[in-house]
């Protein structure tokens, strides 16, 4: 795991290689109609890049990080946040990029479009940026047609390819845990080395999961937030995950790594969307 980590930390400080991956991206958008209009990819100047230094197009957008600019953009008022959930909210550089007329659609919009575009990438392309923090992510009034918004997606550095294979198993593990397929999940996640699976489909769902269709009658009582178990303090939670870690994690040279940054890239856009109030968005 370390190896394949440090590999990819590597390539994301060498500027040819992220204009390559920018220019990649670009063209998965081009040719995918759903996002296309709705998501932009800033050129990037060869001639003016070297290893060392890339030149791109300028963009004026508002950060995603700036909460509040995003919904003056949209004109919404923003709900109230659990700041445990929240990205890191920025002081507003919107200003100058706010348009005079709110934009039409709504945040929903813009969140729809967010996870439109790692969905494609995930589960069609096999092509994953794996730092979509909120300062990576500009909204702004789309040139094709200023009354609504168009997502610009920056910093390529860091991206991982998924096979055909995984990319499979990925969307039975998803699908199998979205239906609460016990067997389906376990499928999965026995052939990658993975045990427990329970603990994995919480884990993708950031949130406590049994899955009840086709599991054995025993059902195990000692997985934290289960419907069976019993209220418990944040130290016999942390006891119980330790021991559990030992079963989730069966043979870690079956695991494939690319679980590593598909988590990353989860945890920032499940933890993004959520931050906004929206949390019941369909691929």
């Amino acid at each position: 795991m370390v190896d394949f980590v440090s590999d990819h930390l590597r390539q994301e400080l060498d500027f040819i290689r992220e204009a390559e991956n920018a220019r990649r991206t670009a063209e998965f958008v081009a040719k995918e109609p759903r996002l296309r209009d709705t998501v932009y990819i800033p050129v990037v100047y060869p001639d003016c890049s070297t290893k060392r230094v890339m030149t791109a197009e300028w963009i004026d957008g508002v950060r995603l990080s700036d909460r509040d600019g995003i919904f003056r953009l949209m004109g919404e008022n923003p709900p109230p946040v659990s700041s445990a959930n929240a990205w890191p909210d920025h002081a507003s550089d919107s200003a100058s990029t706010t348009p005079f007329k709110p934009l039409k659609g709504g945040v929903r919009s813009v969140m729809q479009t967010m996870v439109e575009l790692f969905s494609a990438q995930m589960f069609e392309w096999g092509w994953v940026h794996c730092d979509p923090h909120p300062g990576n992510i500009l909204i702004r009034p789309s040139p094709i047609d200023p009354s609504r918004s168009q997502l610009v997606l920056i910093d390529h550095g860091l991206y991982v390819s998924l096979s055909e294979d995984f990319r499979r198993e990925w969307a039975r593990l998803w699908r199998a845990t979205l239906e609460g397929d016990y067997e389906g999940v376990e499928k999965v996640v026995t052939g990658w080395g993975i045990g427990l699976p329970d603990l994995m489909a919480s884990f993708t769902l950031l949130r406590p999961t049994i899955l009840k269709k086709g599991r054995k009658k025993n059902v195990d009582p000692t997985i934290p937030g289960g419907k069976k178990s019993p209220p418990m303090t944040h130290y016999e939670r942390s006891v119980i995950m330790k021991k559990k870690l030992k079963e989730f994690l069966l043979d870690t040279d079956r695991m494939p790594k690319e679980l590593i940054f598909l988590s990353k890239n989860m945890r920032m856009v499940q933890g993004g969307v959520c931050s906004y109030g929206i949390c019941d968005l369909h691929i």
